[in-house]
């Protein structure tokens, strides 16, 4: 049997998730979500500096997940609870990227 030791701490899956967020490209969405899929994300998740594409990819397993987020944006923090639909889905992308939340 495998020793805990082996498995990636909670805070190295977040500083891993945390960095890529940073610079994913648009092609590199579904790999990313699977990641994020696989990933503990019950801690707060810094988004600062995150890519539109980043941010949409983790709002999207936390509403497949049926998830509470909790995201950090610079010095902004908000809990997802209720994940929206369609264009809306869109704008808090949006809002998130850009800091108006």
């Amino acid at each position: 049997m495998a020793s805990d030791s082996q498995f990636p701490s909670l805070d190295e899956q977040l500083l891993v998730i945390e960095s890529i967020g940073r610079t994913l490209q648009e092609d590199q969405g579904t790999k990313f979500e699977k990641l994020l899929h696989d990933a503990n994300l019950s801690a707060t998740i810094n988004v600062t500096d995150w890519t539109y594409e980043a941010v949409r990819a983790l709002l999207s397993v936390g509403r497949e997940k049926n998830i509470k987020l909790s995201l950090r944006n610079g010095e902004r923090y908000c809990t997802v609870v209720v994940y929206p639909d369609g264009p809306m889905f869109s704008a808090l992308t949006e809002s998130i990227v850009v800091r108006e939340w």
